[in-house]
């Protein structure tokens, strides 16, 4: 990636004011970066005739991103930071279930993941000569390793009330790695790193066929209790990664899947969510307690309709509604509830499909990020407008 842009959307003609450019023109964000991505996995699998099944597998994963360049540029002084981070992730995982007592089943899993990531960061602070800028040594070197352990368990029971109708429970634990941010203006570590995110989970729920498997239902009900979560906030002009001591979230899921007759389906998706910092003084002193979880909408529907002729051609309609979120922890930077509308219609053959679509019809005005009282101002993004389109897939 190699992207640059604007800070203060302001631009003075050197030719009328040479001084005054030098203070405007240079106020830009610059981002080169490289990354690759290896994983693998290996599952092995068996069922027996009391129907008790398994499953085993191994995973690994290497990650390394490089940011060659990635800073901001101010007046006449160049700030990037020159930093690689590689990541390594090995795991072994298997989950067991149980049948018992007729109609129940019991399952049990786990996972036992390591992960291990280095750092090696340069900060620079370099003038910027006659728009030129020449790389000194660094002002900042830091270099860091860790290494995190986790086993992830998970049980859960289920109750076949019917052919049609099963019940659930499940308690799983729930994992987010930590790490190290890509900039940093001290030497210290610990000012540059952030702890992994712990969560345990835990979910009643139930499923149904109903009308001969035409009509599929489902609901559950979860409430989830975070330590050390993950946090996004404003360093400067950079994003930088820390954490809240303690979260929590609970609410209901509802689905379901109608196929009204061999051309015609519709889905419908309700989510209900109330998500909390419940101990979190940020950097700044801010006390979050009670404030919304960033970026966690409080719900989102779902409503689909597809229709597929026996000759190949299909067209499709889906209407997605969010509720009201923030994009900080304290609360301040809000998006209304919003709500897009798709549209798609194609030709599907044995290996090969052709389609248009048209996303975001209404052309509705959202924003998708946003860091409010950093150096440069409020800064949001917004998603994309109105977009039409057509694609081909070819499948082999």
């Amino acid at each position: 990636m190699d992207g640059r842009w604007d800070v203060d959307y302001a631009f003075v003609d050197p030719a009328v004011d040479p001084v005054r450019s030098l203070a405007f023109n240079y106020q830009v964000y610059n981002l080169v970066s490289e990354s690759e991505l290896t994983s693998q996995e290996f599952r092995w699998s068996h069922e027996l005739d009391s129907g008790t099944r398994w499953v085993a597998g191994l995973y690994f994963e290497q990650d390394d991103i490089d940011f060659k360049n990635f800073g901001v540029q101010l007046f006449n002084t160049d700030f990037r930071w020159d930093t690689e981070i590689e990541s390594e992730t090995q795991a072994v995982f298997g989950q067991l279930v149980l049948p018992f007592l007729e109609d129940f089943e019991l399952t049990l899993g786990g996972r036992y993941q390591v992960i291990e990531k280095d750092l090696d960061l340069d900060y620079f602070v370099t003038p910027i000569v006659n728009g030129q800028v020449v790389l000194g040594s660094p002002v900042l070197e830091l270099k860091a390793d860790e290494r995190w352990t986790a086993f992830l368990p998970k049980v859960a029971i289920s109750y076949r009330v019917n052919d049609a109708w099963t019940t659930y429970a499940s308690v799983a634990k729930g994992y987010m790695p930590g790490g190290f941010n890509f900039i940093a203006s001290t030497p210290n570590v610990e000012d540059n790193q952030f702890d992994p995110q712990i969560s345990w989970s835990y979910e009643l729920g139930t499923k149904a066929s109903l009308l001969d498997d035409r009509l599929f239902l489902s609901a559950a009900a979860f409430y989830m209790d975070i330590k050390d979560i993950h946090v996004f906030t404003a360093q400067g002009l950079q994003f930088v990664t820390s954490n809240a001591a303690k979260a929590s979230s609970h609410g209901i899921e509802l689905e379901a899947d109608f196929l009204i007759d061999d051309r015609w389906q519709a889905n419908a998706a309700l989510g209900l969510i109330n998500a909390e910092y419940d101990d979190y003084t940020d950097e700044m002193g801010n006390v979050n307690d009670g404030n919304k979880i960033q970026r966690t909408p409080s719900h989102s529907i779902n409503l689909g309709v597809q229709y597929n002729d026996p000759s190949g051609f299909y067209g499709r309609v889906d209407l997605v509604n969010y509720g009201k979120f923030y994009f900080d922890a304290t609360n301040q930077l809000e998006q209304d509830g919003y709500t897009i509308l798709n549209l798609k219609a194609g030709y599907a053959a044995a290996n090969w499909e052709v389609y248009a679509y048209a996303d975001n019809v209404t052309d509705t005005d959202y924003k998708t990020s946003g860091q409010p009282g950093n150096a440069a101002g409020t800064v949001v993004e917004f998603g994309d407008p109105r977009e039409f389109g057509v694609g081909l897939i070819y499948r082999f």
